[in-house]
Parts: C-alpha cells; structure tokens; sequence
C-alpha cells in the first residue's frame, strides 16, 4: 500500500491558522473521524495525545505524523494539515511543523500501517514536495501532491 493516493482525497485535507498543537490535532482527529473507518473519535484523540506525550511525532524538517493503532479503527485513514504559520510540536531540530499527517490504524495492520508511514517519511522528506505543500493553492492540489 505505497499509493497514498487511495488513502487521500482532498476532503481528508485542511489548513490550519491556529499555532496549537492540541488544537491541530483536535481538529485532524475530527477531520479522520468524519470516515466511517474510525469508529470512536475520542480513543482516537486519547491514543494521539498519549503517543505525544511519550515522544513528539515531529520528525524535523516542519513535519509531523501523529499516527495511532486501535481497534475502533476498522482501515487505515489518512489525513492532513497544513499550517502557513507552523505549530510549535516540540519537534527535535526546534522548528515548527507545517505539514501534519494523521495516519489512523487497525490494530491488527501492522505492517500495512509501517508501509504507510515509511512512504510518508520518503515523500515529506523532499524539499520541494514541503514546500510545495506548504504554498498547496486548495486541498486538491495537497492531495495531488502526496498521491503521486
């Protein structure tokens, strides 16, 4: 499952003008909850927080992937923010993340669940796909832009 194209359309992508991270990740969860996929949006906020908690999901580079597996998820679900201004999430290099992915999970897909999130660290990893996102005119054109 490489293509993240099948696990995002543009009504899974929003933008963000808050500098919030529990903000950003309250609206993601919403945002992932609206998919019949997910079936208790608390869990799913609690599981996120938690997983904050530990360590942040910010990998460097103005990238984040809050992620969670659960079994009120039934498939994996995708979705995205981006922030112009960037969220404060604690992130090692100390810069603020502007691009958000929620990855939601069974918690029986393990390794479905890795692909996805391998694949995202490649794609978000490049320079121009950020920057493309970042500066993404519509959530069309962030959904184009990850699925390809």
């Amino acid at each position: 499952m490489d293509d993240l194209g099948e696990l995002l359309d543009s009504r899974r992508v929003l933008f963000l003008d808050g500098d919030s991270k529990e903000d950003a990740l309250r609206r993601l969860v919403e945002m992932a909850a609206l998919d019949p996929h997910v079936r208790d949006a608390d869990e799913l906020l609690t599981a996120v927080r938690e997983r904050e908690e530990v360590m942040s999901t910010a990998i460097g580079l103005g990238i984040a992937v809050p992620h969670a597996r659960l079994r009120s998820v039934d498939d994996i679900v995708v979705t995205v923010g981006i922030s112009r201004r960037g969220v404060d999430f604690q992130a090692f290099d100390q810069r603020p993340v502007h691009v958000m992915v929620l990855v939601a999970a069974p918690e029986n897909g393990h390794a479905a669940y890795m692909r996805v999130l391998a694949r995202l660290s490649r794609v978000l990893k490049d320079d121009a796909v950020r920057d493309s996102l970042i500066h993404a005119r519509d959530a069309e054109q962030v959904a184009r832009i990850l699925g390809t």
